[in-house]
């Protein structure tokens, strides 16, 4: 009996050490997992049609981590529903960094803000990075006597119901930004007439038909258009003037600040996202802001290089959905 009890403590020393062991060997193969990280093709959903802002954003992104991973990113569109569609699909997918979403202003915040009953929550997705930002453009018709926004939020004060705007969609950015306008010039939003159309295109054509008196559309929709003097910007949504448009005032610089709204395109994913996939993603974004390729195929379609990690993403897109709140309870638009 003694002899037995001797052999079990002389084996309980053992124990301890093995035990240890193995834990060392567990936690050793998490990091080499997570460093091999991404081993095989990942799925960009864009939810969108190819040939839009978004899907442009998601293809540049794409090109970039393809090259530097090693890894092919294959962007797939799955439109549907104002991009409800795709979201749902990439937040009902594995969590594993396989299925990744490229996110936008319209998907990520105002759809949410619009529907109350929309399938899915403004903070569900997990957010890890800002990949760029989308200034909205101020526009009229080059020959209306508007030559700054001061002059033309003046004469709509005078009787708002004689004006009308056009937007792309009715809870597109323009809707959106043109409320922040109007509020911030004193007018009542919903005295001016809102003509929703179909696209940013249309938006912009009708505005230089003089079909409306105004529109706020993307950057990437008026350049053209601008230089072609069918149109003319007014103000651009940066806190600075952008590049492909250097003569057309900030909204600051034209008297006013609160018209702010810009659009954005970021990286999300499904929820609970493995801390590896989002550290590996968020470092990827970050490096990409001093590639000069990158940059200028950003800047070609539109797009300037605007980085945010997760941390103030998130902060962001939460003071997004706050005030498109307020604007789509505000506008009527709220269901």
């Amino acid at each position: 009996m003694q002899r037995e009890r001797n052999k079990i403590l002389f084996l309980k020393p053992f124990f301890y050490i093995l035990i240890p062991g193995l834990i060392a060997s567990s936690a050793f193969d998490l990091p080499a997992f997570a460093q091999a990280y991404p081993t095989k093709t990942i799925q960009l959903i864009v939810p969108f049609p190819p040939g839009g802002s978004t899907d442009l954003t998601g293809r540049v992104v794409g090109k970039y981590l393809s090259k530097k991973w090693g890894q092919t990113i294959s962007v797939v569109n799955k439109s549907g529903a104002g991009g409800t569609t795709g979201v749902v699909f990439a937040l009902q997918s594995k969590n594993d960094g396989y299925t990744m979403l490229m996110h936008v202003i319209s998907a990520g915040t105002l759809n949410p803000a619009i529907e109350s009953k929309l399938p899915y929550k403004w903070d569900e997705p997990t957010l890890i990075a800002r990949t760029n930002i989308s200034p909205l453009v101020f526009i009229v018709k080059t020959e209306s006597p508007w030559k700054n926004l001061k002059e033309l939020m003046e004469d709509v004060k005078k009787d708002p119901t004689r004006f009308k705007y056009g937007t792309s969609g009715l809870g597109g950015p323009s809707t959106f930004s043109i409320a922040q306008l109007l509020e911030a010039a004193g007018v009542d939003p919903t005295k001016v007439a809102r003509v929703v159309l179909q696209g940013g295109a249309p938006t912009v054509t009708a505005v230089a038909g003089g079909h409306v008196d105004f529109a706020s559309q993307n950057l990437s929709e008026v350049i053209s258009l601008i230089e072609a003097k069918r149109i003319r910007g007014l103000a651009v949504t940066t806190s600075q003037r952008v590049k492909q448009l250097p003569d057309i005032p900030t909204s600051k610089e034209a008297g006013f600040e609160g018209f702010n709204l810009v659009g954005w395109n970021g990286v999300a994913g499904p929820p609970n996202l493995p801390n590896y996939v989002i550290k590996k993603w968020d470092e990827a974004i970050k490096e990409a802001m001093k590639d000069r390729t990158f940059i200028e195929e950003m800047e070609r379609i539109g797009a300037d290089p605007d980085y945010l990690g997760p941390k103030d993403f998130k902060a962001v897109l939460e003071e997004q959905y706050k005030s498109a709140l307020k604007f789509a309870e505000r506008l009527g638009l709220r269901k």
